[in-house]
């Protein structure tokens, strides 16, 4: 997908084109104003937009066309920001001595469970905030789990908490978590007053300074995108607790792997045990975990509702079967002064989080989720470190090879839907192109930002979720004035929908209003040619 020019994610379009319209209007307009000669809105902090624009202007210079810079530097980014959060994740799985495989381990299930979607190939902000978070946790808790405390580690963690904050605005749960913790550190004597006090100053001075210094070069136009925009989602797109519930849901059903790998952790000191209730708990679990196993790897060759709906309660019964479990593990982890708890509470604060988030906007994804799995993944590798160390007992190895086989049969799952779903709309609008009595400058995909910057009208792209915010909140020129003047008098002589209503969001008349006839339907898409 990143050797591609089309999308990676149907959104990716507009946060393409803001970047690249730096290299040619300059760094002032990134937030407008938004209109007929900005439609790029954006709620996202601006450092990761900062920096791609940065790395694409020697490409421009080189000759490169801005928007190919652009596409070119953006996902380069966000593939290093994924490969940087797996290698904090190798770092935190071996802390306190923990074996080498640990942090392999921690590699492979946090990159094999498909949390991602196209974000580490995308040009989005995602992947950079989440590995600046990601090593500010590294560089903390190794400097907490040091006798001789490092400071200046403490003071270095907090400039990457801000820096990711600076890069997503949510990306702030780490930093909270880490001042608790220094806190009690402080508490116990273990760090002194002026380093906690250091870290929170310099943590604020770098978030107001750069936000200042962003403030004063857009002429006060970032805070109401980043701010006031952003909070209006929440009332244009309004979401329901059962809406993060069930994205909730859906989250442990792809993180299927992970979950069953750490049951199996669990379960395999309570197999080691002797008695009938220890012996009839562990026969369940291992029997359970068999199960949610086994309808992974055949979900994996055909996507089934009915079977997922299965995995998801299964999932559900076996993180409640073995929630004793757990908590007796995480109270030794406690006694032991280990990281894990740490790492737990990290989880749990990021799940919080993530679930107040889904309930806010209809918007909300799991990219929200992915700091909470790489996390999961860093827990789950250093409780099988752990168990395997020792010889286990026929039923434990019995229970992991049933647990290993969902990572990747879900993974393959996962990559299977998304090169179906790829190629299926590739073969259709390259069908619709050919079919078009019209040059690519003539045409409109309505709600397909990416159609329009590859096969149609780049200048008219913009995000048909986000743009009507703007629109409701007066921070945006309406698209009845900009798009509908376009569409009647402009170069547009062609538009294609994928609705059978007549009229497009955000116009104040309907295509045949503005002059268009139905012509013909391709695949999902409706096809609308306008009178000469």
């Amino acid at each position: 997908m990143a050797l591609e020019p089309d999308d990676v994610e149907a959104s990716e379009s507009p946060l393409l084109l803001a970047v690249a319209r730096q290299l040619t209007h300059g760094p002032g307009e990134l937030y407008g104003p938004f209109g007929e000669r900005n439609p790029l809105v954006l709620i996202h902090p601006p450092l990761y937009y900062r920096l791609a624009a940065s790395s694409a202007w020697p490409l421009a210079r080189a000759g490169i066309r801005p928007e190919k810079a652009a596409l070119v530097a953006g996902r380069t980014i966000s593939l290093i920001g994924w490969g940087a959060t797996l290698a904090g994740a190798f770092f935190l799985a071996r802390f306190q001595a923990a074996p080498r495989i640990a942090g392999w381990w921690a590699i492979l299930l946090a990159a094999a469970t498909p949390v991602y979607g196209g974000l580490i190939v995308e040009v989005r902000p995602d992947m950079l905030g989440i590995a600046l978070q990601t090593w500010g946790v590294v560089l903390f808790l190794g400097a907490l789990q040091n006798k001789n405390t490092s400071d200046r580690l403490i003071m270095l963690a907090f400039v990457f908490f801000a820096l990711a904050a600076c890069v997503k605005q949510h990306l702030i749960v780490a930093a909270a978590v880490s001042m608790v913790l220094l806190v009690a550190a402080c508490a116990r004597r273990r760090v002194r007053f002026k380093v906690l006090a250091g870290a929170f100053l310099i943590d604020t001075l770098i978030l107001f300074s750069y936000f200042g210094l962003e403030e004063w070069l857009t002429k006060g136009h970032m805070s109401k995108a980043v701010i006031v925009a952003a909070r209006a989602c929440s009332v244009f797109h309004p979401a329901t607790w059962q809406f993060a519930r069930d994205s909730m849901l859906v989250l442990s059903w792809k993180c299927v792997g992970l979950i069953l790998l750490l049951a199996t952790a669990a379960l395999a000191g309570v197999v080691a045990r002797s008695g009938v209730w220890s012996r009839l708990l562990a026969a369940s679990g291992i029997a359970l975990i068999g199960l949610v196993s086994t309808l992974t790897v055949i979900q994996s060759f055909a996507v089934s509702p009915q079977v997922s709906r299965a995995i998801v309660l299964g999932l559900v019964v076996t993180m409640v079967f073995l929630l004793p479990t757990s908590v007796h593990a995480l109270r030794r982890a406690w006694r032991s002064g280990g990281v894990d708890i740490a790492l737990t509470l990290y989880v749990f604060a990021e799940l919080a989080l993530t679930a107040y988030l889904w309930r806010l906007s209809t918007g909300g994804w799991f990219n929200y989720a992915i700091e909470a799995v790489v996390l999961i993944s860093i827990l789950t590798a250093r409780a099988m470190a752990r168990v395997v160390e020792h010889p286990l007992p026929k039923p434990a190895i019995l229970g992991f090879l049933l647990a290993v086989l969902a990572v990747p049969a879900f993974a393959l799952t996962d990559v299977k839907e998304i090169i179906a779903r790829r190629r299926a709309e590739s073969f259709l609008i390259e069908k619709l192109v050919d079919r078009l009595d019209a040059s690519p400058g003539a045409v409109f995909f309505v709600d397909r930002p990416g159609f329009n910057r590859v096969y149609g009208r780049a200048e008219l792209v913009h995000d048909p979720w986000l743009y009507p915010v703007f629109e409701s909140i007066q921070l945006a020129e309406p698209r009845s004035a900009w798009l509908e003047r376009a569409l009647e008098t402009g170069p547009v002589r062609t538009v294609v929908a994928s609705s059978l209503a007549s009229r497009i969001d955000g116009l104040s008349r309907s295509l045949p209003e503005l002059g268009y006839t139905l012509r013909g339907r391709v695949g999902p898409w409706l096809v609308w040619v306008r009178q000469q």
